[in-house]
């Protein structure tokens, strides 16, 4: 949604740029073969809009690359078993594999990771973790028998 009014916003300002610069150009500045100033209306008004436009985009590319599509976020307990790290969600109680293991995640630890919620052919729950935003700090894991493992 913030993508979408930033391409809106940003349509409307390269559209008011180019109408600030035509109706410039039209008026004409204030330059002849007796004045010392250089006629170049065009080649300004380019310049300008090179400069909004590549702030633009680079706003643009900064959101994208902290919010990736298609990805989710998850919060609960941490802890290791049978030599993998695994996460108990708050919400759900269900449990997922984390690949992967950041060594900023600790096991019994209340994190919240960003990432993407898959299965395997096994049909686990994976959680490929691509960022660790916050580390809450410590928490009881409770690890669920293995018939709750995918969730309630």
């Amino acid at each position: 949604m913030f993508a979408h009014r930033l391409a809106r916003s940003a349509f409307a300002v390269l559209l008011l740029a180019v109408a600030v610069t035509s109706a410039r150009a039209q008026a004409g500045p204030p330059c002849g073969p007796d004045l010392p100033i250089k006629c170049t209306p065009g080649k300004d008004a380019a310049i300008v809009l090179g400069f909004v436009g590549a702030g633009i985009l680079a706003a643009y590319l900064g959101y994208r690359l902290d919010h990736p599509r298609h990805e989710a976020s998850i919060i609960g307990c941490t802890a290791q078993a049978d030599g993998t790290m695994i996460l108990v969600e708050d919400n759900t109680q269900m449990l997922y594999s984390l690949t992967p293991v950041s060594k900023k995640v600790r096991s019994g630890e209340r994190v919240a990771l960003r990432g993407k919620k898959k299965s395997d052919t096994s049909g686990r729950n994976v959680f490929h973790v691509r960022k660790v935003v916050e580390d809450v700090g410590p928490c009881e894991s409770r690890i669920p028998s293995a018939g709750q493992e995918n969730g309630p």
